[in-house]
Formats: C-alpha cells, sequence, structure tokens
C-alpha cells in the first residue's frame, strides 16, 4: 500500500521528521545523472550469497527523512547525494513500513566502505532491478522505470 500526501502520489522529504515512532526503513534510492542507473549494495547472506539491497537505515529520532537518506549513501557506498522525492510504502503488515528517497549522487564514487558488512556495488539499470529486488515496490518501480515490467503488479 502507498501512503501519501493529499492528492501526491510523490511528494518531497524534506518536512518529514522522525517522531519518537520510528518511520520505519529508510532507503536512499541513489541514480547517476543522465545515465539512471541505480545504486544497490550486497551483503553476504546465509552460505555466502550476495544479498542486494538500497543503502538504507532507521531514521534516528528527530533525524528528517532526506538526511537518513544522506547519511544511508555515505555509510553504505561512499557517495554524497542530493535527496529528492519521498516515497512511502507500507506493507501488508503495517509495521513494515519503508520510506524510499530518490536521491542523486553529487560527489564520489561508489565503493565497498570498510567495517559496514557490504561486500559489493554495483550501478543497475532500472529494467534489471527487479532481477536484484524482486519485491521492490511497485510504485518506486514505476517511477524509476515507466516502461511496464511483465509480471511486476501494480
Amino acid at each position: 500500500m502507498l501512503r501519501t500526501a493529499p492528492s501526491a502520489a510523490v511528494h518531497p522529504a524534506a518536512g518529514f521528521t522522525a517522531s519518537h515512532r520510528s518511520p520505519g526503513l529508510v532507503t536512499a534510492v541513489i541514480t547517476r545523472p543522465g545515465r539512471g542507473e541505480v545504486l544497490l549494495v550486497a551483503r553476504r547472506g546465509p552460505g555466502g550469497a550476495l544479498r542486494w539491497h538500497l543503502p538504507s537505515t532507521t531514521a534516528q529520532d528527530g533525524e528528517t527523512t532526506t538526511a537518513a537518506a544522506r547519511r544511508a549513501a555515505l555509510d553504505d557506498a561512499g557517495v554524497r547525494v542530493d535527496p529528492g522525492i519521498r516515497i512511502e510504502h507500507t506493507g501488508a503488515r503495517a509495521e513494515c513500513r519503508q520510506i524510499h528517497v530518490l536521491c542523486t549522487v553529487t560527489a564520489g564514487v561508489a565503493y565497498v566502505p570498510p567495517g559496514r558488512g557490504i561486500a559489493d556495488v554495483a550501478w543497475v539499470s532500472p529494467t534489471a532491478l527487479t532481477a536484484y529486488l524482486p519485491r521492490l515496490c511497485a510504485s518506486l518501480h514505476r517511477l524509476l522505470n515507466p516502461r511496464p515490467v511483465p509480471g511486476l503488479t501494480p
């Protein structure tokens, strides 16, 4: 379920601040200007397999979602970003909330930072995202890749 401001599918994140109730997971959806690719990071899962995901963090009390997205980008991949629009996604269970902040790289080259548990980083085209992130919310996928993808439910 996509939760939005009244009559808006996406909206600026600047005014949204974490309160005593955590806003959930904040993901930095990082794109490269002019290329449209999305930055993913991977951690090692059971058996050593790579598990790909968007750079993410939990917003600290009083921290804006844009500040949390900036921190996730820098901590997980070593890049500085300019946050833009935000999409709030709530899963089937209300406690499963994610806030996706669409960001553009402004400085740095993505790398595997030491001591963060990150095993790899990769720039992925929007059309290939579902191969890396099969549970990517449909609203975010449509924002990144306006062409329909077979098998992706709205």
